[in-house]
């Protein structure tokens, strides 16, 4: 039997509902017990699109990764998807970590700008909505489920990824941890290009008391 437990982060209580989360949160764990707990790639997420049919329309599927199995994004208003993202090689407090990385940094600067070619780069990331655990296959998996970044992946434009590396040199200096890999890139404006986001977890090595944030914050949301 599998048992989820999930908290809305308090800043979209009341935007989004527990009944949508819970609902949403059973299709996952349906595709995690397909997957038996592994990452999926894009032929596992053809036959779950076949198989499913018409029963996913509207949401979009994602093929895992290096920690995600998967990524699976549904529409919740005319203005915010939500995906969810189960992770098999993470715990709940780097979750947590990542939630508090933006609180910390991002959030207190409003955005990161870098200098590039004489213009500026923005860099952003999707809101953390909040955090689940599924027990299942025997195992406690963690879920992330943020708001979905529509943007256009950076993988085929070799400027920006050189830029990209220079960005997360960058950030590393100010104590952010990010990883340079492309497919953790996505453009937020395709049309003007100077607005990135990055959709991978991120950490800070500056980050103060951790350990008395991360009590507070499970409490805030339990």
């Amino acid at each position: 039997m599998t048992s989820v437990a999930f908290s809305i982060f308090p800043k979209f209580r009341g935007i989004v509902t527990e009944t949508f989360i819970q609902a949403n949160l059973d299709l996952v764990g349906s595709v995690i017990n397909f997957s038996k707990g592994k990452s999926l790639n894009p032929t596992d997420i053809y036959q779950i699109e076949k198989k499913l049919g018409k029963k996913l329309r509207g949401t979009t599927f994602y093929p895992g990764g290096s920690s995600v199995i998967f990524g699976w994004s549904f529409p919740y208003s005319n203005d915010l998807r939500i995906m969810f993202k189960p992770y098999y090689t993470r715990e709940l407090t780097q979750l947590l970590i990542h939630h508090l990385s933006i609180v910390d940094f991002f959030n207190s600067i409003k955005n990161f700008e870098y200098i590039v070619r004489d213009s500026t780069l923005c860099l952003t990331t999707p809101k953390v909505i909040g955090v689940a655990t599924m027990e299942i296959l025997s195992r406690t998996i963690p879920i992330l489920f943020v708001e979905e970044i529509l943007g256009e992946s950076i993988q085929k434009d070799p400027s920006m990824i050189r830029t990209i590396s220079q960005v997360s040199r960058n950030l590393a200096k100010d104590g952010i941890i990010s990883d340079p890999y492309p497919a953790n890139w996505k453009y937020f404006d395709i049309k003007t290009k100077d607005k990135i986001a990055y959709i991978d977890l991120l950490s800070s090595n500056k980050l103060q008391n951790v350990n008395e944030k991360i009590k507070d914050l499970i409490e805030a949301i339990t």
